[in-house]
């Protein structure tokens, strides 16, 4: 009897010959003839698997020291090298392979197209970058002694997709030469069970299994085929019978083989009543075994007849995920998709992991941040990530390799778009449909060009296989089609489904979402990349960067700030342009989380992008961790299963005004929430309750934006001193709560020298003015105090402040824009306005009507607020700094306090606090400033 339990498997790991081939001669001068020991004169060595780059081998990276876009672009591999390259390796061969079994070459990923000699033998070619390299080699071992296997890997752009997919980029993952992940010969029985694939049907208890049986021989075989189904435990190579609440069912089937033949097969497969589901909280999954025993009789008794036995296990799972309408439902529940992207980030490598651990490592990551979905952006990752999305319960979208749009390689711009893409999208179908956690196949990203060969790939997978939902690209705001079942988009017909289309509704208040752009829609719509907010470049992160890639574009940041006197400043600037963009990408999930029949969301991203001219637009960073700005824990409670949620038309209030809003919730949990009680409160930020209440609930369903109740308080009246407030709302028998905070002003009384741009304070000694002349030099000469209003005053060395921080890239789209502001909260101008070291919802206004003063290098700067600039235009500015000029003192605000202050609490608040501090005997600035600088620093225009 012939045991096919695991296939006999040799190892090609270890040290490999190599050759380097850049004038592309080594199939015309047939290194494989003779071998690259015979044909090259000193062939050199590396380690396999690997890279060429992870073995130090080409082109060196040198960079000039500039601070340039060019050395933003991206990380950088310390060795480049694109072309052919040959690698060759012997390898002894049992003599007990001869005959009985067949042999396959795999190589799990390589990139970009690989061919393969055995002994000097042509075995084939193979191009996928999703897949493995597998090579049909038996005709060409030689057993019982030592076989050379040649390599020739080219990863040039061998399909002409373009250099944009992070498939196959320099951005991310690197164009790389070599092979990562498993590399071996494996032996297998002339009598196997190959392809099989299991299919879940609508009642979600009986299957269909599918496979190929081979006979191999050169007699009719007589195949019995046993089924069994068990719980699959947590070890992956450890099967338990005994966990399922019912045993499935055992089945036979029988097969005849004719001699040197396949056979494809069909069956259903009952799993039994109440059988186990896999989802997002209950990632149950089932191994089906199926052994076959073959021989030349119909019976399975005849002893005196050869018998031959193949197995094969197949693990997957009981889900079914659909859409109803505009939901996605999985098992037939509501879902909601709280997904990030995945790049193909992995600077230590320059390539994707194809460990287990590893991807088990940053999909508990993904989880952890309330997290249920992650989307490959244009690139389908290895096995290991989909076996670790499975075991945790992460929903899935795979994309093939294209990312072709109007302004790089439209699909089908290039003839051999229509063979590959189509042939790359089956690969990944086959070679992981299985998998539970693969729930959505897209072509690509931001595809353009031949949308009938987009829709012929998305028709022919849904045709083939029911398990995954499909759509023809990621973005474009385009008519559906109707090949795809859900739309992943920015908008809906020109109805923006993201924050940065509505950036006053999204920061003024918590009323934004989504609703009007869902509608137009009658399948899910999924909102796409969302965030993108920049966090300023942390380069103290830099010794991190320690394997194949090198931070050159951090490299040429800290450079820049070392020249620019700012190198102090570094971690001022991660945390408070950090602080602003959490807050931002609370603001767009909640907003999300308020559309009813919205889909989900797909952020951009949980963790940095370093390339694409540096998109650091994560709260974690490129390597998955914490920039320190929030725990996970704190996230999940405005992005998790069961939110609450609050309707507030404003965040800022007088304490004359009552505070209205209304209560809502999202909740796609496990299960319906029963009736409850919800609690409710007000408080400072010491903790002291104003006011509190509690409400009722109703049998809660699943679904997002569902009204709960009104919250009505008049605890602002109470307020005697501007302050922060907290609003709290919480579900105690679920322990799901969530806050919110209001900044609450007692109305400055404003005298009507503060209504002129230019006056003297009555009663005090200050002169408020937005222009310097030769009477403000006087009244600081004189010793008198001056509050200098920059924002109107047409200075020559000011730019406009803006609240939101830089999207993506200052580079990749050019700007000068600031990435928020760092608050020195402590000091005395801002005690009567209540603020932490960073903007936050309060500054919204004033920031938006401001300007930032730029002050060179040598100037003294010690700014009560600091404006935070774009990492690609470093300099020193602030919107709120003071200075003693000789014998007087000088407030400078860049902010407009002195327009509209009835509209505007924040403002009036600010000129207040900036008034009394200026009265009393706390303004003593330290830093002085020479008339000459202070002339130059606020020259007109």
């Amino acid at each position: 009897m012939i045991d096919l339990q695991s296939a006999a498997r040799i190892r090609l790991n270890g040290s490999w010959n190599y050759v380097l081939d850049p004038e592309d001669v080594g199939e015309t001068e047939q290194w494989y003839e003779q071998g690259l020991l015979q044909s090259k004169e000193s062939p050199q060595t590396l380690n396999f698997p690997g890279t060429l780059t992870s073995n130090g081998i080409g082109t060196p990276y040198t960079w000039n020291g500039e601070m340039d876009k060019e050395a933003i672009r991206s990380l950088r591999q310390r060795h480049s090298y694109v072309g052919a390259a040959w690698y060759e390796i012997e390898v002894d061969v049992p003599a007990d392979w001869q005959g009985s079994k067949g042999v396959v070459v795999l190589l799990e990923r390589v990139m970009f197209q690989s061919s393969l000699w055995v002994n000097g033998s042509f075995a084939g070619r193979c191009d996928s970058l999703s897949v493995p390299h597998e090579y049909q080699a038996d005709a060409l071992i030689r057993t019982g002694q030592k076989n050379r296997i040649t390599l020739r890997i080219d990863n040039r752009d061998v399909q002409r997709i373009g250099n944009y997919p992070s498939a196959y980029t320099d951005e991310t993952q690197t164009i790389w030469n070599g092979v990562v992940g498993r590399m071996e010969l494996q032996a297998y029985e002339k009598i196997r069970i190959t392809d099989v694939h299991i299919f879940p049907h609508d009642d979600l208890r009986t299957v269909t299994v599918t496979g190929v049986c081979h006979n191999e021989t050169d007699t009719e075989l007589h195949a019995f085929i046993d089924l069994s189904a068990h719980v699959l435990g947590t070890d992956p190579d450890t099967v338990s019978q005994n966990d399922s609440p019912s045993a499935p069912s055992n089945r036979q089937e029988r097969l005849v083989l004719p001699a040197q033949t396949q056979k494809t097969f069909s069956w259903s497969y009952d799993l039994g009543p109440n059988p186990l589901l896999w989802d997002e909280f209950r990632p149950n999954r089932y191994a089906l075994k199926l052994e076959l025993r073959a021989n030349t009789e119909t019976s399975q008794t005849r002893s005196s007849n050869q018998v031959f036995y193949a197995e094969t296990v197949q693990s997957f799972a009981l889900r079914r995920f659909l859409t109803d309408g505009r939901k996605l439902t999985i098992n037939g529940r509501p879902v909601f998709l709280r997904g990030t992207l995945e790049c193909c980030i992995f600077p230590l490598t320059g390539y994707p992991p194809t460990e287990l651990e590893d991807w088990l490592k940053l999909m508990g990551t993904v989880k952890s941040y309330g997290l249920n979905h992650v989307r490959f952006h244009s690139w389908c990752p290895p096995e290991a990530a989909f076996e670790a999305a499975d075991r945790l319960g992460v929903y899935l979208q795979v994309e093939g390799p294209a990312w072709m749009d109007t302004w790089n390689t439209p699909v089908g711009a290039h003839p051999e778009h229509y063979a590959y893409l189509p042939e790359e999208a089956h690969r990944i179908a086959k070679a992981y449909g299985n998998h539970p956690s693969f729930c959505i196949f897209s072509n690509g990203n931001e595809l353009n060009g031949d949308f009938g060969l987009l829709h012929r790939i998305a028709e022919e997978l849904r045709t083939s296989d029911n398990r995954h939902l499909y759509t023809l690209t990621t973005n474009w705001d385009r008519q559906p089609d109707p090949a795809e079942d859900l739309f992943c988009t920015q908008s809906v017909d020109g109805t923006g489904i993201r924050g940065q289309f509505y950036p006053d509704e999204l920061a003024d208040g918590t009323m934004l979402d989504f609703r009007e752009a869902v509608v137009k829609r009658d399948m899910p719509v999924v909102a796409h990349e969302v965030g993108q907010y920049t966090v300023y470049p942390d380069v103290d992160t830099i010794a991190d960067y320690s394997g194949a890639l090198r931070a050159v574009n951090l490299e040429a940041i800290r450079g820049d700030l070392e020249r620019r006197g700012l190198s102090g400043d570094v971690r001022k600037f991660v945390q408070s342009s950090g602080m602003l963009s959490l807050r931002l990408y609370r603001d767009e999930i909640e907003a999300a989380l308020r559309t009813p029949e919205f889909g989900g969301f797909q952020l951009l991203d949980l963790h940095d992008f370093p390339g694409q001219s540096t998109a650091t637009i994560g709260i974690l960073d490129a390597f998955w961790q914490s920039k320190g700005l929030i725990e996970p824990e704190q996230f999940r409670a405005f992005c998790g299963p069961t939110v609450l949620l609050l309707r507030m038309p404003k965040r800022v209030y007088t304490a004359a005004e009552a505070f209205e809003a209304e209560i809502q919730i999202a909740h796609f949990g496990e299960k319906e929430l029963p009736p409850s009680r919800l609690e409710w409160s007000i408080a400072d930020r010491s903790g002291h309750v104003l006011d509190r209440g509690e409400l009722n609930t109703q049998q809660i369903g699943f679904g997002s934006g569902i009204p709960l109740g009104r919250l009505q308080s008049d605890a602002l009246n109470q307020v005697a001193q501007s302050t922060e407030l907290r609003v709290a709302i919480e579900l105690p028998e679920i322990k799901v709560r969530n806050e919110w905070s209001i900044w609450v002003y007692t109305q400055p009384r404003l005298g009507k020298e503060d209504h002129g741009a230019t006056s003297e304070a009555s009663g005090s000694e200050i002169t408020i003015t937005n222009d310097w002349n030769e009477e403000t030099r006087q009244v600081l000469e004189s010793g008198g105090s001056v509050l200098f209003l920059a924002h109107a005053a047409q200075l020559t060395h000011a730019v406009p402040g803006k609240f939101a921080p830089v999207f993506w890239s200052p580079v990749h789209f050019e700007t000068d824009n600031p990435c928020g502001i760092w608050v020195d909260h402590a000091h005395g101008a801002l005690a009567g306005f209540p603020t932490a070291g960073y903007a936050e919802h309060q500054w919204k206004d004033l920031l938006d009507r401001s300007v930032s003063l730029i002050a060179p290098k040598e100037l003294p700067f010690e700014p009560i607020v600091q404006v935070i600039p774009n990492f690609f235009h470093n300099r020193k500015m602030t919107n709120l700094i003071e200075y003693r000029a000789g014998r007087g003192k000088l407030l400078i605000c860049g902010m407009d306090i002195d327009s509209d202050l009835e509209q505007r609490p924040a403002a009036a608040q600010l000129r207040s606090s900036l008034l009394t501090y200026m009265n009393s005997g706390r303004f003593m600035p330290k830093t002085v400033l020479e008339t000459e600088q202070l002339q130059e620093l606020l020259r007109r225009k």
